[in-house]
């Protein structure tokens, strides 16, 4: 059997606010945002942005069907409530403000 590659993921999602009403609490509907945020922290992830985050160590992919399996197992009504859920293979992560940065930098020490 050949051996599973192992990569860091993004995975990012979209809750419907009216579905998160019927499902999860009509009064307070964002607060699933904040359950998912402990429970990726939780489980090895960083929270990049909105609902965005970014595996701290790498994963197999049969490892990533296992973890979402695991997350909505956790949190039934997501399955009802989210728009789209999606995983990216990260290769690369740039810091593109501090390329910005050094990019000024470079230009001012040229004197431009």
């Amino acid at each position: 059997m050949a051996r599973e590659s192992k990569r860091r993921y993004a995975i990012n999602f979209d809750l419907t606010i009216a579905q998160l009403r019927m499902y999860y609490d009509r009064e307070h509907p964002k607060k699933a945002y904040y359950a998912i945020k402990r429970y990726m922290l939780k489980h090895g992830f960083s929270h990049r942005q909105w609902s965005g985050y970014i595996s701290n160590g790498t994963m197999s992919r049969t490892d990533l069907v296992d973890f979402t399996t695991a997350l909505h197992e956790e949190f039934p009504w997501l399955i009802k409530c989210e728009g789209n859920m999606d995983a990216t293979v990260i290769t690369d992560i740039f810091d593109i403000k501090q390329m910005i940065l050094d990019s000024q930098d470079e230009d001012e020490d040229m004197g431009l």
